[in-house]
């Protein structure tokens, strides 16, 4: 993710002590940005993982949560289906 959120032109407030996520997930990507799918188990880990590497997070209405990076990046985190599902998109559209 942090990776990504690089390549989109955005920068981590910190790398130090993120915490650990599941090595159980699962990247897609397409023209609009990135989408990393995790358990939904791994919700709250994501969402500290996130919230460390780039500060608190902007609530967008049930467990969506969104986060700014960059002049226009976003990085949203649902609940879809069975998923913590991680979308990265370099503006909003």
């Amino acid at each position: 993710m942090l990776q990504t959120v690089g390549d989109f032109g955005g920068r981590p407030i910190t790398t130090n002590a993120l915490p650990s996520l599941s090595s159980d997930w699962q990247y897609a990507h397409n023209k609009f940005g990135v989408g990393v799918m995790f358990p939904e188990s791994e919700y709250t880990n994501v969402a500290s993982y996130i919230d460390v590497a780039f500060g608190h997070p902007h609530p967008a209405g049930g467990s969506r949560l969104f986060w700014r990076f960059g002049v226009s990046g976003h990085i949203y985190l649902d609940l879809i289906h069975t998923n913590a599902e991680v979308d990265i998109l370099p503006k909003l559209r």
